[in-house]
Formats: C-alpha cells, structure tokens, sequence
C-alpha cells in the first residue's frame, strides 16, 4: 500500500553489523535503478532505514566508522550523533543524496511487542520526483505504516 499510495520504492530493513539488509521491496510502477534488491546491504550510516534503527540503538553500535558513499554523507562522528538524536526526536530519518546523488529516501522504525526497533520502512526515489514540499506526505505515510507494522508484531504505544 505504501508504494501504491506515494508512487515510489518501499522498503523493509534490519540492521546485521554495520549493514542496513533489505528483506522486502515493493517496486514501483516507475521504477528507477536504484541498486536494491532483496538482501542487498548498504552502510547503514548513509541510509534513512539504516539511521532511524541506529537512532535507538545503543552508543556501543554508532562507534563504527561512517563511509562515505555520496555527496551528502555524513563522515564525522560528532555531526552524526547530533543527526541521530534529531532522528530519535522527531521519530523518523530522511536522508537526502547520502548514499546517492538524486536521491532522497524517509524511513520510520519498526518496533517488536517490547518496544525495541527491530527494523525500518522506509520509501525510496529521486529528488526530482519527491520534492521538498511532497516530503512531509511521505513522512506521514511511512511513519504510519511503520506503527501499523510494528502494531502487527504486538507494539502498542500507551
């Protein structure tokens, strides 16, 4: 529904080290070659889905080193744990040519019945056709689909 609904990729993703792995896509009807595919791994420090799970992990986990993949990558340890913290206020990561150029990706967290994030939705496309104003429909729609998937694994918010 989530790539029905914004026209764009849809992702599930974990975490497995310093890799964000894609377990489920849903391509779009127009697509664009993005390079993921199912078990496709990417560093998860230049990816929304790989941000947003890594914003409520422990401290010990963000200490490994942070490629850099596109223009936008974020290298410094510092500047990317004030990004995570921003990523955990606000409850969602949007990443914006981090891993590459043209691209814009917005994930939301996926929680288990204990609350833990387990994994991430996220949608995927190119700037041209996720524009700045679109962007906070996208957020709306991937952030209520990740509470809908985590309320599937037993994740209810009191």
């Amino acid at each position: 529904m989530l790539s029905h609904h914004l026209g764009e990729a849809a992702h599930i993703s974990v975490l497995e080290g310093t890799s964000t792995i894609y377990l489920h896509k849903v391509q779009c009807k127009h697509p664009v070659r993005l390079l993921s595919h199912v078990g496709k791994n990417n560093p998860c420090s230049c990816t929304s889905s790989g941000k947003v799970i890594l914003a409520f992990q422990s401290e010990g986990i963000i200490q490994q080193g942070l490629p850099h993949c596109g223009p936008n990558s974020i290298t410094s340890p510092t500047q990317f744990r004030h990004n995570l913290e921003e990523i955990r206020q606000k409850g969602y990561a949007v990443c914006i040519d981090e891993l590459h150029e043209g691209v814009i990706s917005i994930a939301a967290p996926i929680r288990d019945y204990s609350g833990e994030v387990v994994a991430a939705v996220s949608v995927v496309g190119p700037k041209q056709r996720i524009l700045s104003n679109d962007t906070p429909r996208f957020v709306e729609h991937v952030c209520r689909a990740g509470q809908e998937i985590s309320n599937l694994l037993g994740y209810y918010e009191w």
